[in-house]
This record gives structure tokens, C-alpha cells and sequence, in this order.
């Protein structure tokens, strides 16, 4: 979210949050779970010191799904992990009352099988770039194109992955990767 605008402040745990919570904070994303108190407890405390702030819950738990937390009004959005990128900017966006404005200036080159394709990574390291892209892990997209770059630094096609990561679009490099019809 950083490379969005956002300014990020992390919490380990719920004291950290209500520590941090003392600054001005637009919106709150809390895990459901939490050691010492589950983000449901955090979020009802949250909720009471800054009724007006949208809080955004995240689990890992499907099961979560049932709990009778999720009918109460401690929480503005609800995501089940893995979090798509995607997903999580929808949820921001309604929760914050934000139109979200997309750059795409940079025009999707298509990659001709005529081309050299030794400056192409691998079908091993595409299929991993494309995993990581759907399922939203940014960070592991961001990790994947660095290393890509150490190996395939003059290749044109990793660095428009690379600028389209700066972006933050996940799905432009989907369908760059799926335009070279190898994967």
C-alpha cells in the first residue's frame, strides 16, 4: 500500500494497536487473530474509542465466515487470506470513500515467438510470477522481478513486469505474461 500513497503504521499486537492508534489513523486493517486479544476484542475497543474509523477484518479462517462477530458493526469490510490485491484495494476504496484512478500509460508489448526469447525468464520462473500474481502477494511479485532482473537485466519484457509492480497492477503483469502464450 505504500507505493499507493498510504503511510502504513504496523501493530504486533493489540496494545501496539491501541498505542498507534493514538495517531490519526484513516482506517484500520486487523487480523483476527491476535496474540493475547483476537482482533474481534481489538476492534470492539477500537470501535469505541473511534466510532467513525472503518475497520477492515482479515482471517485466514474460513470458518470465520460464521462467527456472529460478522453481523456486528465492529468492522466496515471482511477478507478471508490469501488477500488479493485487488480485493483489498475494493474494500479500502469502499471503506474510504475513495475512486481509484488507474495508470495505464504504459502500453502492453506483446512478445512476438520470433523475438529472441533467451532474454525470457524461464516457464518455471513465469508460472511462479504468474502464482504470485494471483493470488495478490505483491511482495513476492516485487522479490521474483529482482532476482529476474540479476539474470535477465537487458531483457525489455522484465522490465515492463518490473515497472507494471510499481504500480501495484497485478493484473497487467497477468496479462502481460499470459500475451507471450507460454503460460
Amino acid at each position: 500500500l505504500t507505493p499507493l500513497g498510504f503511510k502504513i503504521l504496523q501493530a504486533y499486537d493489540a496494545k501496539a494497536a491501541l498505542d498507534v492508534a493514538d495517531n490519526h489513523i484513516d482506517l484500520f486493517l486487523l487480523d483476527v487473530s491476535l496474540p493475547e486479544m483476537d482482533g474481534w476484542m481489538l476492534a470492539a475497543k477500537l470501535k469505541s474509542i473511534y466510532p467513525n474509523t472503518p475497520i477492515i477484518m482479515l482471517s485466514a479462517n474460513a470458518i470465520e465466515d460464521h462467527r456472529q462477530e460478522l453481523a456486528s458493526q465492529l468492522h466496515s469490510q471482511y477478507l478471508t487470506k490469501p488477500v488479493r490485491l485487488a480485493n483489498l484495494l475494493e474494500k479500502i476504496g469502499y471503506a474510504l470513500k475513495l475512486n481509484w484512478e488507474y495508470d495505464n500509460s504504459i502500453p502492453i508489448k506483446t512478445i512476438h515467438h520470433n523475438e529472441d526469447n533467451t532474454q525470457l525468464p524461464s516457464q518455471h520462473d513465469l508460472d511462479e510470477l504468474l502464482s504470485l500474481a494471483k493470488i495478490g502477494y505483491l511482495n513476492g511479485v516485487v522479490e521474483k522481478l529482482e532476482v529476474l532482473s540479476n539474470t535477465h537485466g537487458n531483457s525489455n519484457f522484465v522490465k515492463y513486469l518490473k515497472s507494471r509492480s510499481e504500480l501495484c497492477d497485478l493484473e497487467g503483469i497477468i496479462q502481460a505474461i499470459k500475451g507471450l502464450g507460454k503460460s
